[in-house]
Formats: structure tokens, sequence, C-alpha cells
């Protein structure tokens, strides 16, 4: 069976969409993998996969604006140039508000990328079906549809973001958008073979909103190195250290500086030395500073082995979402990549966000920890602080573990999607020779 992949970011260990896509195919020969992807700044690992194809946003702008209105394969060394294209670049970098999808959107309606050269690369691969991670890019879903049609080649669907229930933009041209994406959204999954989301809330209002069945695929990883992991033990005589590792955009900057303020009266009234330390990628230096008049720590970034090692060091692991209106709206059904290895790890999961996201109601329900949301005061924000540290050593967090074989261990995971994607291409051959 071989496999195209349709996404955004190409395979590597940085992204967490790449990361999560590698765990679902890993240990398969590379000969049997194939991509298509847009990205055009991540780095790509060409041992796992050597057959990429890649047009991205600055292509398809480029040869919109240059009449040629064709694109070529880009991957996988090509510079981008520096002096005439500058401001294209930074066009399709900037911040994305909804009018700026749309006009993004109108430009990739000119289907640039539907070439001869991509023709005879698809030609040239011969995939069996197509696993695609869709979200918001409707040009991404209009792809899938376009290649599974012409080629007849059956395709699954994994969503990980909530785009179509919940309205988080309420502009004009937002709301333009938010129906354009429910449209496409609908047409995708009436096409599609298999379909996917990455939590159970979200598994169980998409089943109820679709009126069909969704599987479910969480943020699986290799469990072999956690295994030897045993819960600290923590003294409160001594520092005691809260690590936050991932991304703090959406406004989670703002929840740390406010656990931040809410740990430095715990300090004062107990004599504690609870530290937070943020490990997160391309910080402005105002949130830095802001971040560090909140008594927070800012790190900056970590690879694969670093983020092992500084869980390996952390008493206790701190797992965030914004409070605003636009962004719990947006991360309703999300759950975090790092709360997998948070999981895995058998520390103690320090919870802060609206209540009803989906991965702050995960630690909540389960009781893998502390979790602070909008319903406690600020007073009962500290005082759960309080109890989990001096309560910590008696807790077992093991259970922890147990949760994780269950739901996200790779192995297990990988065997379950490998399994239903055969079961689609045989049902696909036998359709198709009847």
């Amino acid at each position: 069976m071989k496999i195209l992949s349709i996404t955004y970011n190409p395979y590597n260990n940085n992204n967490n969409n790449s990361k999560t896509l590698r765990s679902f195919f890993d240990g398969i020969p590379s000969k049997d993998l194939a991509m298509l992807y847009m990205e055009s700044f991540s780095e790509v690992d060409y041992n796992f996969c050597d057959n990429y194809y890649r047009v991205t946003d600055q292509d398809v702008l480029r040869s919109v604006v240059k009449l040629q209105f064709k694109t070529r394969n880009t991957h996988p060394k090509e510079k981008l140039q520096k002096v005439s294209e500058e401001k294209i670049v930074a066009l399709t970098r900037s911040k994305r508000t909804a009018l700026r999808r749309l006009v993004r959107e109108f430009f990739w309606n000119f289907n640039t990328w539907d070439t001869k050269e991509f023709d005879e690369w698809i030609q040239e691969q011969k995939p069996d079906i197509i696993f695609t991670l869709l979200g918001a890019n409707i040009f991404m879903h209009n792809i899938v549809l376009k290649i599974s049609k012409r080629y007849n080649i059956p395709f699954v669907a994994y969503y990980t973001d909530d785009y179509v229930l919940n309205c988080s933009d309420k502009t004009f041209w937002g709301r333009i958008h938010f129906k354009l994406t429910n449209k496409v959204y609908r047409k995708t999954m009436s096409k599609t073979s298999k379909s996917y989301v990455i939590g159970e809330l979200m598994q169980k209002d998409y089943s109820k909103a679709f009126n069909r069945e969704f599987g479910l695929l969480g943020n699986c990883i290799d469990l072999d190195k956690f295994n030897s992991l045993l819960p600290p033990q923590i003294n409160t005589s001594d520092k005691i250290t809260i690590s936050f590792i991932g991304g703090l955009h959406l406004n989670r900057w703002q929840t740390v500086c406010d656990l931040g303020e809410i740990v430095k009266e715990i300090n004062r009234e107990k004599h504690w030395n609870i530290e937070i330390n943020v490990y997160a990628l391309e910080l402005k230096d105002d949130i830095v500073q802001r971040l560090k008049a909140c008594g927070v720590d800012y790190k900056g970034g970590l690879n694969s082995q670093g983020v092992f090692e500084t869980i390996k060091t952390s008493d206790i692991l701190l797992h965030v979402e914004s409070f605003d209106e636009v962004n719990r709206t947006f991360v309703k059904y999300s759950v975090s990549t790092k709360i997998t290895e948070y999981l895995a790890s058998k520390r103690c999961i320090m919870a802060y966000g609206p209540h009803e996201v989906a991965s702050i109601a995960l630690i909540k329900d389960n009781d893998f920890g502390c979790v602070l949301t909008d319903l406690d005061s600020r007073e009962d924000k500290k005082q759960k602080i309080i109890t989990a540290i001096e309560t910590y050593n008696d807790k077992d967090y093991s259970k922890q573990w147990d949760y994780v074989q269950q739901y996200y261990n790779k192995d297990v995971v990988r065997e379950m999607l490998l399994k239903d994607m055969q079961a689609v291409v045989d049902n696909h051959f036998l359709n198709s020779n009847i």
C-alpha cells in the first residue's frame, strides 16, 4: 500500500502536525510514502520520505502575478529569490485575517499546481490511498477532492482543530470565510472513505453535527524513552520547577503571565521557591519582558531531545489556553501534542484555561493534576496550587501512563490506522472492479 499524504507541513521532527504524521507512518518503507505539501520554511526529513512535491503560497502568488499561471515542484532545495520577491514572501507570511485568507484562496483557485509536471509525478508515485490533514485552508480540500476524483484514489481525512462548528471571527469577512469553509467541509466529508478527529469531545460533537462516524486519532508518541521515568519527589524547602513547553501564540502568554502573578503571591506567603520556565519559539521581545515582569523565565525553544530532557527535570508540567472569546472558541476541540508527552512523564500536570476546552477538560475529568479554570476565583486558584504541591508526593500519577498506553501508544494507533486504510483500499479495489 502506497500512501500519498497531502498536508501543509512536510515530515519533520519540529512541527507538531509533522511529528504526529510521522508517528502514524513510522516504520513504513520510504518508497511507500509520497507527500504533496505547501509549507515554505520548515525543515524536511529526507530519510523518512524521499518522494516530495511542493507548491507554496509564494509559488502560487508569483505565478499569478507574472501571468504564468503554472507552478512547478520547488522541493527540495530551491532558495527563494531574495530581492524582487521579498514582498511576496512577506505578504504570504503576514498575519492571516479573514480577508487575507479569502485573497489567498482567490490565488489558489487558479489551480496553478495542476500541471503536466504534477501529473507525471502522481503517475510515477501510483498511490493507493490519500491521507490528508485538513483545516481552514479551503484550497487544500479542493486539491484533495480534485486529485482523488481524477486519479480514482480513495482518501481518508484527519481533523485536529475546529473551523466549522464555532465561528471565532465575527467580522463580515470572517463570516463569509466561515460559510465557505462549512460548504467545503461538507463536500469533503461526503467524498471521504473515512474521517478521524483528535479528541473525544470533537468526536462526539462532529458525529452529531455531520451525522457520520468519526474515528479517534490521538497525538501518539513513542513511549519507550518515557518508560523508565519515575514521578519526582518534591520538598517545599527546595526549588519547585514548573515548565511550559509549546507555543504561546493565541494569547496563551497572557494566561502564563496571570499564573506567574499568582505563583509570586504563593512564594511570598508560603516562603516557597516555585519557578516557572517557558520553552517556546519566536517570542517577541515585549512578550518576553512582560513574562519576566510576572516572574516567568523565558528559556527559548527546544528540539525533540530537549523536550524530553526538560520534562525529566521538571516537577510540574504546565498547559495553558487563552481566556479571550475568539481563541477559546478556536481551541475548543484541540488537544495539544505536548499533552501526550506530559501524560507519559508520570508528573503532575497543571492546566490553566477555559473549562470547556477539550485539553483542559481531559486533565480535569481524569484527575491528572491541578486544573485552574474561569470557574475558580483567584483565591481558589491559589489554594489549588498550594494543595497540589503539599499533596504531590502522595498522588499516584502512574495512572496517566495507563491512559497513554490505551489511547496514545504509537504502535497501537498506527496498527489501527493502517488496518483501516488497507480496508479502504481493498473495498475501493473491489468496487472499482464490479
